[in-house]
């Protein structure tokens, strides 16, 4: 890891930890709701009829 002058992270260095950590964060999410919708369940909101009333 770069540290700066007072062996802290630099902000550069802790903004792209936090985006990594909320990139994988947000592929384990859709993986586990890909898997919990199965094969059927993905194509569910793309069929359903669209409510004008």
């Amino acid at each position: 890891m770069a540290f700066g002058r007072r062996n802290r992270p630099s902000l550069l260095g802790t903004a792209a930890r936090t985006a990594v950590i909320a990139g994988t964060a947000t592929a384990a999410s859709n993986a586990v709701n890909a898997k919990a919708a199965g094969p059927v369940g993905a194509c569910q909101w793309s069929k359903a009829p669209l409510h004008t009333g």
